[in-house]
C-alpha cells in the first residue's frame, strides 16, 4: 500500500517531498527513505523529463514497420528515435523531428532498407503518463 502511494507520488510529480509524505501518512521518514529505496531498486527503470516537443516545434510521427527483425532496430539507431515498440504486426516507431528533412532522411533510410511502413504524425497528445498504480495490482506479483 505504501509502495503504491509513492509510486503514484512520484508519476505525479518526481519531486516532491519525501518529507512531507511521510508527516502525512504518519510514518518516520527513515521508512520512508528505505521504502523509496527499495522502490528505486525493483520498479524504476530510470528518471527522465517530459518534454513538450509542440511547444518546442518538433514533430512527432510514429512509424508502423511491418518487421520484428532486431536488425533492422540496430541499423535504425538514429538521434530522431524516442522509442520502438514491438507489437503482434510489427514495431511502432516513435520519431521525433525538427526539420522535414530529417523526416524525408528518415523515410528514405526505411525504403533504402526495403522495409514497408506507413505513418502517422501526432497532432497533439492529449494524456500523457497518467496512468496509477493499483495497490491489488502490485500485491498481486
Amino acid at each position: 500500500m505504501i509502495d503504491n502511494i509513492i509510486i503514484n507520488k512520484m508519476r505525479e510529480n518526481s519531486r516532491f517531498s519525501l518529507a512531507k509524505l511521510s508527516r502525512k501518512l504518519k510514518l518516520p521518514a527513515t521508512t520512508m527513505y528505505y521504502k523509496l529505496d527499495c522502490i528505486f531498486n525493483k520498479y524504476i527503470k530510470k528518471h527522465v523529463s517530459l518534454i513538450d516537443f509542440e511547444m518546442l516545434y518538433f514533430k512527432r510521427i510514429f512509424f508502423f514497420v511491418d518487421t520484428n527483425s532486431s536488425e533492422l532496430i540496430a541499423e535504425l539507431s538514429d538521434d530522431c528515435i524516442n522509442n520502438i515498440y514491438r507489437h503482434y504486426g510489427g514495431l511502432i516507431i516513435e520519431g521525433i523531428f525538427l526539420k522535414n528533412k530529417d523526416v524525408d532522411s528518415f523515410r528514405k533510410k526505411l525504403v533504402d532498407l526495403k522495409i514497408d511502413f506507413y505513418e502517422s504524425p501526432i497532432k497533439k497528445v492529449l494524456k500523457q503518463e497518467t496512468f496509477k498504480v493499483n495497490s491489488d495490482l502490485l500485491l498481486k506479483k
